[in-house]
């Protein structure tokens, strides 16, 4: 208390201390608490002089255990520290458990859905580790089975493959092969192996690649087959081929080039068009053709002679047409030429004798003409001159049978009439001779004839002449060709005609002008009737001239109207030709083809 007191008091004095206890620090003997002192004095505010500490109460397990506390709490910071570096390194542990096990599935879905075929061996036992499902669809076997095997069993060349596999173990980088290796079933299997080896967990091993090449080993057989297949064409082939590249630089030619021209391929291969010169084409033409290639346009039939070493001339015939790739890029040319060397000597003598010909032509054209005049001259004075003495018979029997029919008897005057007839067909018959002769030398016209028309003017004027008939006729409306119209009326007037004249005797005469298209898609006309026919024996007589089928007494006619229809017809490219049955019709059939039609001046 004493010791309080001075201290309260502001004593500046050492202190007695009294020894603590067992278990009791000093400052807890010396540490007074100074609030009830203060009560006393009136200075709670005061502070114990000297920066004394005071305080009344008893000491803590903390201030007891002080360092224990920290040395604990120092092991709990470490072992904390411990934990979460643990946690760390199992987290860490497990994401890349993860990645590996996602790196390995993704390798195993690579492994097993690549299109060839993969296996992993041991380097030293050759024993398979590991299989795609390629390798096992490409040997037939099953996994376990597999997996059992060598990888030396695959190969239909065991010591090969044991030497491959040297050789790889032996060289830093893989190796590329073509070998034969055996399925399952004992077939062969042309594969291309690709193989490295490597080192894993201590264990060498090799990786094999094997590509089924069975349909590239075919393409290429049938590459080089149909490649020696074209050089067989080309060596045999009368014409040559040839290629050029994009910078039309020459780059192929076959063996007939070298025949043909007598110049050696290397001498104008890499060269290009400009670089080879004129050959002796025209120089305009040679322009044209470089300018054709420049263009890149496909050109045909450019024909320009050369010169063979030994002198000859050869005339070749090029075509060429433009290459490009899939992109539209121009690749260069290829092409063919022809030796066309006899077909232009061939030409120049055609076309020499062409000349000849046309001048032969004119004047064998002349001396027709001469003839053709001459023939119409005599043909004028042949008619007059028989037509005199004709008329004169006709007329003096004529007059006989008027001033002395009376003294003459019964026979006499038939004689006279016969006489009569026999004059006037005789009339008749040079007149048709006549009219024949003018048709075969009259020029054609080419004129769009309807001959429907025509048919239906013929068959009105047969009606007029005989209105006692009754005919049912028949024309096919538009009925038209190109030809001459004033020769196909003679044709409608003798073939309608005739079927006019021989159904004179039935009962329900019937004539039809009509057309149909055979085969070919030609249009073939017919007049068909169902008069008296005739017998097909004698149809080959009916288009010839003075030729006829039935007497003079049954039926009228002189036997020149169907001739003068067949050279009509002929004259107009066309065919006539006729069916009948006695008593049952006849039908006469005709076409009309191309017109040479020599136009007539108006």
């Amino acid at each position: 208390g004493e010791i309080a007191l001075r201290a309260l008091r502001g004593a500046d004095e050492a202190l007695a201390v009294a020894l603590a206890p067992p278990g009791v620090r000093s400052e807890q003997v010396v540490a007074v608490r100074f609030d009830a002192a203060s009560e006393h004095s009136g200075s709670a505010s005061a502070a114990p002089p000297g920066g004394n500490a005071a305080s009344d109460e008893p000491p803590g397990v903390l201030d007891q255990n002080r360092l224990l506390v920290v040395a604990t709490l120092l092991v709990l910071g470490v072992l904390t520290a411990l934990v979460l570096a643990l946690s760390l390194a199992i987290l860490r542990r497990k994401r890349a458990e993860a990645q590996l096990r996602d790196s390995e599935e993704k390798y195993r879905q690579i492994f097993n859905t690549e299109s060839d075929a993969i296996i992993v061996f041991d380097a030293e036992t050759q024993n398979i580790l590991d299989a795609n499902e390629a390798a096992l669809r490409l040997y037939g076997y099953g996994r376990e089975e597999f997996l059992r095997l060598k990888s030396t069993d695959l190969s239909a060349e065991p010591e090969r493959s044991r030497a491959f596999i040297r050789q790889v173990r032996g060289a830093k980088f893989g190796r590329v092969s073509l070998r034969r290796h055996r399925a399952r079933d004992g077939r062969e299997i042309p594969v291309e192996l690709a193989m490295s080896a490597f080192t894993l967990k201590d264990r060498a091993v090799c990786v094999a690649v094997m590509r089924d090449i069975t349909d590239r080993l075919q393409i290429e057989d049938e590459l080089r087959l149909s490649e020696t297949r074209f050089r067989d064409f080309a060596a045999s082939a009368s014409d040559f081929y040839w290629e050029m590249d994009a910078q039309l630089r020459f780059s192929f030619f076959s063996e007939r080039f070298t025949e043909i021209t007598g110049v050696p391929q290397s001498a104008l291969l890499g060269r290009t068009r400009e670089e080879t010169g004129n050959p002796g084409a025209d120089d305009a033409a040679w322009r044209g053709h470089l300018a054709t290639l420049a263009a890149h346009r496909p050109f045909r039939n450019f024909v320009h002679p050369r010169t063979r070493p030994d002198g000859a001339v050869v005339y070749v015939a090029v075509n060429g047409q433009p290459v490009f790739d899939a992109d539209g890029n121009f690749t260069g040319y290829r092409g063919t030429a022809a030796d066309i060397t006899e077909a232009k000597r061939a030409e120049d003598e055609l076309n020499t004798y062409r000349y000849h010909l046309e001048e032969l032509v004119a004047a064998r054209t002349a001396a027709l003409e001469a003839a053709n005049r001459e023939l119409e001259s005599f043909s004028y004075s042949v008619s007059h001159d028989l037509r005199s003495p004709l008329r004169a018979i006709d007329g003096f029997s004529h007059a006989v049978l008027d001033d002395y029919g009376e003294a003459l008897d019964e026979r006499a005057r038939s004689y006279l009439g016969r006489v009569r007839a026999a004059s006037q067909r005789m009339g008749q018959l040079i007149d048709g001779l006549l009219e024949l002769s003018r048709l075969t030398r009259r020029t054609l016209r080419a004129d769009e004839v309807d001959l429907s028309a025509l048919a239906r003017e013929v068959t009105a004027a047969l009606a007029e002449g005989e209105p006692a008939r009754s005919v049912e006729v028949s024309v096919a409306p538009g009925l038209s060709c190109q030809g001459d119209r004033r020769l196909l009326r003679v044709v409608l007037e003798n073939l309608l005609g005739n079927a006019w004249k021989y159904t004179a005797h039935c009962e329900k005469a019937r004539v039809e002008f009509d057309r149909r298209f055979d085969e070919h898609g030609n249009a073939v006309y017919f007049v068909r009737d169902n008069g008296v026919g005739f017998d097909m024996r004698y149809v080959h007589k009916l288009f010839g001239e003075f030729q006829r089928l039935h007497g003079h007494g049954e039926y009228s006619g002189t036997g020149i109207g169907l001739a003068t229809v067949a050279r009509i017809v002929r004259r107009h490219g066309g065919e006539v030709w006729a069916e009948a049955v006695p008593d049952e019709g006849a039908t006469f059939h005709f076409t009309l083809g191309v017109v040479l039609v020599a136009q007539v001046p108006a």
